[in-house]
């Protein structure tokens, strides 16, 4: 469930910060946050629903042509 993604990074330090876009919306979908022991968010939205992972899909990365953009160091 999602709150357990959640408890998972809950006290963890963000050490990364990505914005998800997609080449074939054109647009930004979501956010990645990597967190300190490797652990990651992902906060999408897919079509009329905000998911949580812990990754995107393989299949859904290619399809969408999914990249993801380092913004950590704007802050």
């Amino acid at each position: 469930s999602n709150s357990l993604l959640f408890q998972k990074v809950t006290g963890k330090t963000l050490s990364r910060f990505y914005v998800v876009y997609s080449e074939i919306e054109q647009k930004v979908i979501g956010t990645k946050l990597v967190f300190d022991e490797g652990l990651t968010l992902v906060i999408a939205n897919l079509g009329d629903e905000i998911k949580v992972f812990d990754s995107l899909p393989m299949e859904y990365e290619r399809d969408e042509k999914i990249n993801y953009i380092d913004v950590s160091s704007i802050f």
